[in-house]
């Protein structure tokens, strides 16, 4: 049996998944939820560790689009228990961990709203440190979730080894229909099949690193994506190593390799299209990036409707790291603008290394300070420079770092739409429009197609350092 049938839950089945803590079966689990989606399977995931919207943003970044109204719903096990006030979702009932009562009826409740059997049940996890006590976690599973499994629908449920007694999780494991055990060893992830009700006993072997993602049936025909999900997983092992990856960011320079080895094991590997969003602005986010292959642009939607460019990022760069230090939504919009591959570190991952590096805190505040002070000179032009000049100074910024010289003059490689460029002067299409008009007919530049070639730079030059506003 491949990955990708075993994450495909049996109806009928309470399926446990168990290892230690960042061995990977919140990944295994989420592709599993992707998987039901893809094949309109209505999912229930309950939440004991963080809140509905962040979930909803993991399965985003892992190729999730938007899934049709009750197709995926929540119950919200979290923030109640914690104290937390939250804005009500259409798909989200609320329940407390420490409720067992209040858990089992939030079910109930949806799968009645649901109606209709082969749900898929996903609950992560049955060791929070928020739920109820272990005997109640054992009534929990044996009159709650194995008799939703035996109505005809799937459970799978998550839980940490060392989290409690031997004894008791052994006891949780005997009345399960299945139990799927995950650690790793080296680069490798292995998942030993203790039992399940379609195959023997048996372990899969997957190299750190791969982590297939797909994109949700929303986006495409239902036939093509049953089939798609059938053999997503025949591909080859990524190209890219993240340690190497790793070891190229000037972030991490400091850091010994076993540790940097460490880091990696946390990572996962995002991939996007040419034009993907990898994130919206106000989106709440968990997630840092570092650019294997690839370019990013980030950028912010002006009153215009216009994006304004913020920055462009490739190989080695990384984003995303508000999120990680304020938990708070995403500040710009991130894009690929060509095929680009990410490696994603989640926000408790990456802050617990962060106590044991604080070097690597002081870099970050290092890159984060530059980056403030570009935002603060790009502010100042745009306020005291008249916009012909933001243009030339622009154009040869392109020139500089993605020109090249021909027989006709410096041709930019990259192509440039008329708002994209307008977003990196900070002025609107029209006068940028204007503007480049007046550039070409003095044969300072040539537009054609997205295209830009420079044939007078040095009068490009003149008109860049003219300052007066």
């Amino acid at each position: 049996m491949s990955l990708a049938q075993l994450q495909v839950i049996p109806k009928n089945s309470l399926i446990l998944l168990a290892g230690p803590p960042g061995a990977g079966k919140s990944t295994f689990c989420h592709q599993a939820v992707l998987n039901a989606l893809a094949t309109d399977r209505p999912t229930i995931f309950v939440t004991t560790e963080k809140s509905p919207s962040g979930i909803t943003c993991l399965l985003k970044e892992k190729g999730m689009g938007k899934p049709v109204h009750t197709t995926l719903t929540f119950i919200d096990a979290f923030a109640q228990t914690v104290g937390l006030k939250t804005p009500e979702r259409p798909d989200t009932i609320c329940a407390n961990s420490e409720d067992l009562n209040s858990m089992s009826m939030a079910i109930t409740k949806l799968q009645q709203k649901i109606g209709k059997r082969d749900i898929l049940l996903v609950f992560d996890s049955l060791t929070s440190p928020y739920l109820f006590n272990r005997e109640e976690v054992f009534r929990f599973m044996r009159f709650c979730l194995v008799k939703f499994a035996a109505e005809g629908n799937s459970v799978i449920a998550l839980m940490d080894e060392g989290c409690g007694k031997s004894e008791d999780l052994v006891a949780m494991m005997s009345i399960a229909d299945g139990v799927i055990k995950i650690t790793t060893e080296g680069n490798i992830q292995l998942l030993n099949v203790v039992k399940h009700p379609k195959m023997k006993s048996t372990r899969i072997e997957i190299p750190l690193g791969f982590k297939p993602t797909m994109k949700s049936a929303m986006h495409f025909d239902p036939s093509v994506m049953r089939q798609f999900v059938k053999s997503m997983f025949v591909q080859d092992e990524a190209k890219v190593e993240p340690l190497g990856t790793l070891r190229s960011v000037p972030l991490f320079s400091s850091i010994s390799v076993d540790d940097l080895s460490n880091l990696s094991r946390q990572l996962t590997r995002r991939r996007y299209r040419k034009g993907d969003i990898i994130f919206h602005k106000d989106d709440y986010g968990s997630t840092f990036h570092i650019i294997s292959i690839g370019k990013v642009k980030l950028s912010i939607p002006s009153e215009e409707g216009e994006d304004v460019l913020l920055a462009r990022l490739g190989s080695g760069d990384f984003f995303g790291e508000f999120a990680l230090l304020d938990d708070k939504p995403r500040s710009a919009t991130a894009t690929a603008i060509e095929p680009t591959e990410t490696l994603a570190l989640e926000r408790d991952d990456f802050l617990d290394f962060l106590k044991g590096y604080p070097e690597v805190a002081i870099c970050m505040l290092g890159v984060l300070a530059q980056r403030i002070r570009n935002l603060d000179s790009q502010l100042e032009n745009i306020i005291s420079v008249e916009p012909h000049v933001r243009l030339a100074q622009t154009l040869l910024k392109l020139m500089k770092n993605h020109g090249s010289e021909t027989p006709q003059g410096w041709e930019i490689s990259i192509p440039l739409t008329l708002s994209g460029l307008a977003g990196m002067v900070g002025a609107d299409t029209a006068t940028i429009k204007r503007l480049l008009r007046e550039f070409q007919n003095n044969g300072i530049i040539n537009t054609k197609a997205q295209q830009y070639i420079i044939h007078k730079p040095e009068e490009l030059q003149k008109k860049a350092s003219h300052k007066t506003g």
